[in-house]
């Protein structure tokens, strides 16, 4: 498995305590300025703030970079 793909696994694994009744994350790789990162859709958040904060929390020991995608 690439590095990457070892990367996104790791903040997926992250945020799966997070996913609970309606809301669910898909995280896929991707690039930005061409530097590899992961793009973290949020399904269902009720409180935006309060779920940025939370997976902000959760990914601190990850090395990829992340972004959030509202849905």
């Amino acid at each position: 498995m690439s590095e990457m793909a070892q990367d996104v696994d790791e903040i997926r694994r992250a945020l799966a305590p997070a996913a609970v009744g309606s809301l669910s994350f898909r995280v896929e790789p991707s690039a930005e300025e061409g530097k590899a990162m992961a793009l973290i859709h949020v399904f269902g958040a009720y409180d935006c703030k309060g779920t940025e904060a939370e997976v902000s929390g959760l990914l601190k020991a990850c090395k990829l970079p992340w972004r959030i995608v509202w849905h």
